[in-house]
């Protein structure tokens, strides 16, 4: 992502935060109900939704694509097959930020207006529950199995119980880290959030940027409490953020990338996760001086999407190393989106903000070689960044 689109966003973030401090009104506290006996039934198949993100007026590019928020299905051959749409006028503010699994989708806007989406039977958006009196302001993750949503409002972070009719249910207040005289106590420590394979334990980072003290936290599924266990590689070297982690198929090591601004390399790094301990160690470097702007990863196969051109490169797990594969991919629907990699259907996703467009790739798991799909790119909501992938 560039510098540009960073420094935005991140005034969006500043302007997000002054509006909900004011504006939100506080939530009663109630006791988690039990488990849900059963949440709505996905269908089975990879399934893509496309949202185009609040950002100020110049990064806007025109199009007379109506829609803000579509709803795809990945087809054998890669292509993407549309299944309905909301238009602007269901999100007239656009999408300011996004979580998913299960069959849940949830988005909020820049004013901290906050709406829930349910997965239909053929994969596409519809309307959930009405979760305006729980007065949410920022959403940052939901856990693996879809039944709780980590959220903030006016009191701070909990995790809410998403109940099988959509409603929501606050967990307990989650602890925050001491914060400096003159701030908002507890508020947004939650920001950004990255679960592990087993979904015992979370990585999450706060809003101030990528200097503060990220960490690792245990997450009790049964009553939504989360322990912190260990702090996270940092400043600069990076396994959550903006810049998309992504586990090796044992599940024993991690992928991140050095942010820019720590420094000339622009790496992609090799963590090792201890999930008995919940600790997350820097490994080694993989390859320099791609300048990643995005990664993903799936069938140890890891998509950059890099300055000038996109690569892929290869995770080795009996030697922990990264080599490159010597394959490229075409950049002709990424700019500065988010990608994202599914291994079900040997695909991988991405956006390009400016062209309003989505593209996809499908890939070879043997040889890492990824072809433009039939169709791709297509065009997506203006200022299309929000980029959500379940695959059941």
């Amino acid at each position: 992502m560039s510098t540009k689109i960073f420094q935005r966003i991140a005034g969006l973030l500043v302007t997000f935060t002054l509006l909900v401090l004011t504006a939100c009104s506080s939530v009663q506290m109630a006791t988690p109900g039990p488990t849900p006996a059963q949440s709505p039934v996905v269908p089975q198949g990879t399934f893509v939704y496309v949202g185009g993100i609040a950002a100020s007026p110049d990064s806007v590019f025109p199009t007379s694509d109506t829609d803000e928020l579509t709803s795809y299905q990945v087809q054998p051959d890669g292509s993407l097959k549309r299944l309905g749409a909301f238009d602007r006028s269901a999100l007239p503010q656009a999408i300011f930020e996004s979580a998913a699994a299960g069959p849940w989708f949830f988005t909020c806007d820049a004013s901290g207006n906050c709406l829930e989406f349910r997965v239909d039977n053929t994969g596409n958006l519809v309307h959930g529950a009405d979760i305006s009196k729980t007065h949410l302001i920022q959403i940052a993750g939901i856990d693996p199995t879809g039944n709780w949503l980590i959220a903030s409002d006016a009191r701070g972070e909990h995790a809410f119980r998403i109940q099988p009719d959509g409603t929501l249910v606050a967990g307990p207040d989650t602890p925050a880290p001491p914060q400096p005289p003159g701030s908002f106590p507890g508020l947004l420590s939650f920001f950004i959030m990255r679960f592990d394979p087993t979904g015992n334990f979370a990585f999450a980072r706060n809003l101030t940027g990528s200097t503060e003290d990220p960490a690792v936290y245990r997450f009790n599924s049964n009553n939504g409490t989360f322990t912190r266990v260990s702090s996270l590689p940092g400043p600069g070297v990076t396994a959550i953020g903006s810049l998309f982690m992504g586990f090796t198929s044992d599940g024993r090591h991690a992928i991140g990338e050095q942010e820019l601004s720590a420094g000339p390399g622009a790496d992609v790094y090799i963590f090792d996760w201890d999930s008995n301990a919940g600790v997350l160690s820097v490994h080694s470097h993989g390859v320099s001086d791609l300048f990643p702007a995005s990664i993903a990863m799936a069938d140890n196969l890891i998509f950059v999407e890099g300055i000038p051109t996109n690569a892929v490169l290869r995770f080795d797990p009996t030697t922990v190393t990264i080599s490159d594969t010597g394959r490229r991919f075409d950049n002709n629907a990424v700019e500065d989106g988010p990608l994202f990699a599914d291994s079900r259907t040997h695909t991988v996703i991405g956006t390009s903000p400016g062209g309003n467009l989505v593209g996809i790739w499908k890939y070879d798991p043997t040889t890492g070689a990824a072809q433009t799909a039939p169709g791709s790119p297509y065009p997506a909501a203006q200022n299309a960044y929000i980029l959500e992938v379940l695959s059941h």
